[in-house]
């Protein structure tokens, strides 16, 4: 029995002191530090994320390559916010460029190049937010751009005798939405204007061309191949510039970001109207979070919260030119087979201001447009007579209307006693028409001068 006592404290006193061996102290020291350690972003997610915080006021520049409709341009920009709550922003976005020259002599709105220095205003006026578990952010922006716009030769190798320089702006909305992986926008461009044609989006730029901003309606999807890659596709219809340029077109881009804040981009398109274009772009921006550039100090794999202060997109005024004789076209006046269809007054007085605003002289304005015919032929002038001691005059032929009629053809002289009459002039063409013949002169007379036709009267 005493033996048996012994053994237990034995086992005993030997169990308590290995437990003693143990560092408790350690373990608890070490547990009260994983317990202390801070939290991150990255452990616990975007949820943490204080948007006092990451969005911020941020600026710097960018610059574009010409497109389809859009100038080789560069300039200065700046995102505002107006207020941060805590799942949302309300914001202005501005930028100003400068617009250069088209390179060479390719022009970017088909056929007048852009020449000279103008600048272009952008200002876009948003409200982004996050859903539930910040795993999408949508917004909506609205806002008014300005595109003053120089021209110079025609890549035609059209001769010119003066180039205007004209004032296009258009308003703009833009839906989008954006997870960590994808961006999707959808966008509508509306010029509207003072402009001397149609509903005041188009204007005389040249003895040969006018030009008008189109309506531009698109919709764009993006894939975020890697926190720096981003790949897109678009398809856009577009209309306007007297329905010269309508139709759809696709487009695709790749951004890359080269380092915090800096980006670089190069775009594809094609439509029927400008057919293929490629363009490239840079933007860089200052400033946000107290770091040299938009940092990814609480958005690094969030392109989410990125996305909370990314420019707007969409923000140029496309434009495209046409000919006198598209524009007559458009409004079915020209080459016209139907002589039932009468040209109203109210289309006469806006051919006549859009000819004037060209530089048509007066007189070819006053001869070409008159209420008549699309495509009617100006009557033959009468033989002259054969009375008294000259041989009559043969009356001058008819003008045509407005479209492509020909002039008609100048009377024959008369020829009576004494002097030949002269044959009469034809009478001049339509805008596209052809002058008449002049008529034949009566006995030993002249004969009449050919009527002119077009716009060379």
């Amino acid at each position: 029995m005493l033996s048996s006592t012994r053994l237990r404290l034995s086992l005993t006193s030997t169990a308590a002191l290995a437990l003693a061996s143990i560092p408790f102290g350690a373990a608890r020291a070490e547990d009260t530090k994983v317990a202390q350690a801070p939290a991150t972003a990255k452990d616990l997610g975007v949820m943490v994320i204080n948007l006092k915080e990451a969005v911020k006021f941020n600026y710097g520049f960018q610059g574009a390559l010409q497109g389809a409709g859009t100038p080789n341009e560069a300039g200065l920009g700046a995102f505002i916010p107006l207020k941060v709550s805590k799942n949302s922003v309300s914001y202005v976005d501005v930028l100003v460029n400068a617009n250069f020259n088209d390179y060479g002599n390719y022009s970017s709105i088909v056929r007048t190049t852009v020449a000279g220095t103008t600048f272009s205003t952008s200002t876009r006026l948003g409200y982004r937010w996050l859903n539930g578990n910040r795993s999408w952010m949508y917004g909506i922006n609205a806002g008014y751009d300005s595109r003053p716009m120089a021209t110079g030769p025609a890549d035609t190798g059209a001769n010119l005798t003066f180039n205007n320089t004209v004032f296009f702006q258009q308003a703009a909305v833009n839906l989008e939405a954006s997870s960590n992986k994808l961006n999707l926008n959808a966008y509508a461009l509306v010029p509207f204007g003072s402009g001397s044609v149609s509903d005041g989006t188009v204007y005389v730029l040249n003895d040969y061309y006018l030009a008008g901003a189109l309506n531009t309606y698109g919709f764009n999807a993006g894939y975020s191949v890697t926190p720096d890659l981003r790949a897109s596709v678009g398809y856009y219809y577009q209309n306007g510039d007297l329905g010269e340029a309508n139709g759809s077109g696709f487009l695709g881009r790749i951004d890359y970001d080269l380092v915090d804040g800096l980006t670089l981009g190069v775009s594809l398109s094609y439509d029927q109207a400008y057919e293929t274009r490629v363009s490239g772009n840079v933007k860089y921006r200052f400033g946000g979070n107290g770091y040299r550039s938009p940092s990814k100090k609480y958005a690094q794999g969030m392109p989410v919260i990125q996305a909370l202060t990314a420019t707007p997109g969409n923000r140029d005024v496309r434009v495209h030119d046409a000919t006198l004789a598209e524009l007559l076209m458009m409004r079915g006046l020209a080459f016209a087979s139907d002589t039932s269809k009468v040209i109203s007054e109210k289309e006469v007085t806006a051919i006549k201001e859009f000819l004037l605003s060209g530089g048509v002289r007066g007189d070819a304005v006053t001869r070409f447009v008159r209420p008549s015919y699309a495509s009617g032929r100006g009557g033959n002038g009468g033989n002259g007579g054969s009375v008294g001691v000259a041989g009559g005059t043969g009356g001058n032929g008819g003008s045509a209307g407005v479209a492509g009629g020909t002039g008609g053809n100048g009377g024959s002289g008369g020829g009576g006693v004494g002097v030949a009459g002269a044959g009469g002039n034809g009478g001049a063409g339509g805008v596209f028409g052809t002058g008449g013949n002049g008529g034949n002169g009566g006995a030993g007379g002249t004969g009449g001068n050919g009527g002119c036709g077009g716009l060379g009267c």
